[in-house]
């Protein structure tokens, strides 16, 4: 505040002066509210210029957050549809190691009965 009354003094040409004690005179009461109001203007002026400023870091910070919420949204969906992906293919492996066990089986059966139609092609060959 004595800094912007020095200022403000020696714009104003003597509105008020500093005695040797350090004692601040104002030439009227009139002169001294002039002065709060400058200085109360001259703060006030300050603060909205912070605020704006602090507005847009808060603008700008509650973007980067949505688009932040935007890519976790994303993310969770693309790992959903991945563990889908995986239990569907986890089944289809199941259901093609349970058929190949069925084919296994079959051509088992089938090598049993072609040997013993063999041996029996071979029996009547030889009788």
């Amino acid at each position: 505040f004595v800094a912007f009354l020095s200022e403000s003094s020696a714009a104003e040409g003597g509105a008020m002066r500093i005695s040797e004690g350090g004692e601040v005179w104002f030439r009227s009461e009139r002169e001294l509210a002039e002065m709060v109001v400058g200085f109360t203007k001259a703060k006030l002026q300050a603060l909205a210029v912070s605020a704006r400023a602090l507005a847009r870091y808060v603008t700008d910070l509650e973007s980067e957050l949505e688009a932040a919420d935007e890519a976790v949204v994303e993310m969770r969906r693309k790992q959903q549809e991945g563990q889908q992906g995986q239990a569907e293919a986890e089944a289809r492996a199941r259901r093609l190691a349970a058929r190949s066990t069925e084919l296994e089986a079959e051509l088992s059966a089938a090598s049993r009965r072609l040997a013993d139609s063999e041996a029996e092609v071979t029996r009547e060959q030889r009788a």
